[in-house]
Order: C-alpha cells, then structure tokens, then sequence
C-alpha cells in the first residue's frame, strides 16, 4: 500500500482515498492557477520579465530608457538647457528632445548616442526664450559640434523646431528643417524731392543682414522713364537709386525688409 504525505503526518491509504486525495489535490492546484494566471496562461503579476521574441504583457508595465509599442518608437525626452553655453550635451538615446530654457541660451553640441551610425534628432524648443544652436563651436568635441547651414548660427524660437542628421562620416551633427519663423517686418518710404540721380536713404532698426531680405514695394512718379532700385546697404540704412535723371520729378518709393530668425 502506498503513502500519501499530507499535514498532520503520513497514513496509509487506500487505493481509491489515494485517487480521491490526488483529484483534490489537482483541483486545488487548477484553482490557485486560476488565481494567479489569466484565461490565456499569461501571469497577473511579474515583478520582472525578460522575453526573447514576441510578446504580451498585460496590466500595468513600467519601463525606462526607449520604448517601442506596437512597432514605434516611442523616444522623446525633456531636457533643460542652463548655462548661456551649454557645451556637449548628454548622448540622450532618443529622437525627440524637448528643451527647456529660463533665458535666451546657446547650445554647442550634443554627444551622439551612436557615434559610428547616422541618426535623426528633433529639438523642439518648449521654452518662452531663444535656443540657439552654434555653428561648429570650439567649446564643444569636435565629433558633437553642429554643422548649420550657411555655417551660421541657427536659432530655435519659443515653438520651433530643427532637425538633426548626425553624420559619422564627417563626426558632425548636420541641422537641416529648421521652422522658418519672421523675426520682424519693417516698412517705409523713400523720396526722391527734386532732379539728378541722388541716393536718398532712409533708416531703420537694425537687421541681420545675412537673414533680411528687401522688397522693393513701388513707387509713383508725375514724369515717366524713370526706374528705381532699393538696397540694403548694412544693417540700419536702406538706400535708393533710380536709373534717370528727371528734373523736378517728386518720386516717392515703397519698401520693405523682413528679418527672419
């Protein structure tokens, strides 16, 4: 005769208390499982769980670092920029920064994550200052320096954004995509009050004019044959020119200048 180990020692038993104490025994196993496991044998609670391939997990799941979900990527982090130049930034494994700001700030460089791979990276401004990004500034390595275009600084508004291609071949952040934003837009007149073909000029608040561009909007005459031409000459003076001399032809020009950032 067999024994049958349980709480409160060993008896013997027989053949069919031995069958009936193993069916309890599997219909109480059968109900802790129900217990612990959902209807598709998947655990309700794992503190933690490492998974070759594909799989479902369900309730609540806690991550950190990236995260893909049903096949995206979900990389975006907030960083805060605080020095006035903040030289190397961390190798954030991301493809979205959001940055911060509490003032006006410079960014000089950003370690990539994956120095010898190309990767993308948007920032995106979030702040209510100006991020601007340094054109291959010294105060950053120079495998995490910006390249920008015109090889000029390129500066992020509250609500802007820039695209980064980092390339390994060159060691350098290439920014390209920037959002076009209008710094200001300035307009006025110019006169031309009697003869000859001087230049008069008129003066306005001072541009970048490396990012201003000028339009000549018009201009009226009372005596034809006579066609004019604005300049911006530097930053504060727009001059006007005009191809005749008309003598005693009053011409009055229209102009004006859009700076962006």
């Amino acid at each position: 005769m067999s024994l049958l180990d349980f709480i409160g020692g060993s008896v013997p038993r027989s053949t069919p208390q031995l069958e009936r104490d193993i069916e309890d025994a599997m219909e109480d196993a059968n109900a802790r499982w129900g217990v612990e496991h959902e209807a598709d044998g998947r655990h309700k609670a794992l503190a933690a769980l490492t998974v070759d391939g594909d799989a479902s997990v369900g309730g609540t799941l806690a991550t950190s670092g990236a995260r893909t979900l049903d096949g995206r990527a979900e990389r975006t982090l907030t960083a805060t920029v605080h020095n006035a130049a903040a030289p190397d930034g961390l190798p954030y494994d991301v493809e979205i920064l959001r940055l911060d700001a509490d003032a006006d700030r410079s960014l000089t460089g950003i370690v990539p994550a994956y120095p010898n791979t190309s990767q993308k990276l948007l920032v995106v401004n979030r702040s209510g200052y100006t991020i601007t990004l340094v054109h291959n500034s010294s105060s950053s390595s120079a495998a995490n320096r910006f390249a920008c275009p015109g090889e000029a600084d390129v500066a992020i508004v509250t609500g802007g954004r820039a695209e980064l291609l980092y390339d390994p071949a060159s060691d350098i952040w290439r920014v390209f995509g920037m959002s076009t934003v209008i710094k200001s837009i300035q307009r006025g007149t110019i006169d031309f009050t009697g003869g000859g073909t001087n230049t008069p000029t008129a003066t306005i608040t001072a541009v970048n004019t490396a990012k201003a561009v000028l339009t000549l909007l018009g201009f009226t005459t009372d005596t034809g044959g006579a066609e004019v031409r604005v300049a911006l000459t530097d930053s504060t003076t727009v001059t006007a020119t005009r191809n005749v001399a008309v003598q005693g032809a009053a011409i009055t020009a229209g102009f004006q200048v859009v700076e962006y950032y």
